[in-house]
């Protein structure tokens, strides 16, 4: 084989071996999705009713960018082989391997767990090779007597100075909450007024379209 020859074939070779790396870095570097798991301490969990007898646990989980992302379904499955009844709530959490803005993001996750009777329960919350475990217990109706704010026995003009209270302090009673909306303000303040005036005779009035708000 001549020099020249050799010679061409040296200059092939490095030109080869020089672009090599930079294509497997290419290729080994691509931008895309990839299942992670949560740190313990950016998840937190807790149970809530709707006041009907329906609960759902919520997950919030805080990431530290906007880079990802999360499926998960609402229905929850349950543990076997444990002495309490044990919810099971399960998503993927992906992450974006590119660039993404630093930004502090949450999300919420709601698994619906459906009407619980009285006792003892706990949601686990899976992701990966993650689990979280929150224990909660169902306690029975407490009956309330919408109106008698200071728990005397009578519902009268001091309890209507402490609805005003509630308002001015912007701090939620359920007693006080005469129309049952979620809120103590001044509609509730109305309708209690006209309760003490005996225009209506039951507590809490839920017919909101019956009062008028003067």
């Amino acid at each position: 084989m001549s020099k020249g020859k050799i010679s061409f074939l040296l200059v092939v070779l490095l030109l080869v071996t020089a672009f090599l790396p930079t294509a497997v870095l290419a290729e080994t570097t691509e931008e895309t999705w990839i299942k992670v798991a949560p740190r313990s301490e950016d998840v937190s969990i807790s149970v809530k009713s709707d006041g009907a007898g329906e609960f759902a646990a919520i997950v919030k989980i805080m990431f530290g960018s906007s880079g990802y992302r999360v499926n998960y379904d609402d229905v929850v499955t349950i543990a076997e082989g444990t002495k309490k009844i044990s919810f099971v709530g399960e998503a993927d959490i992906q992450a974006w391997t590119g660039g993404s803005p630093t930004v502090m993001t949450e999300k919420t996750l709601t698994y619906h767990l459906g009407k619980l009777s009285k006792g003892d329960y706990s949601f686990t919350f899976k992701s990966s090779d993650f689990s979280k475990i929150y224990e909660f217990e169902v306690l029975p109706d407490v009956y309330i007597c919408y109106g008698d704010i200071n728990d005397d026995g009578k519902i009268n003009s001091t309890d209507y100075t402490l609805i005003r209270r509630c308002i001015l302090e912007r701090r939620y009673d359920e007693r006080a909450d005469i129309n049952v909306d979620g809120v103590v303000n001044s509609t509730d303040l109305t309708v209690f007024k006209r309760y003490l005036l005996k225009m209506i005779n039951t507590l809490p009035y839920r017919k909101s379209s019956e009062y008028i708000i003067f």
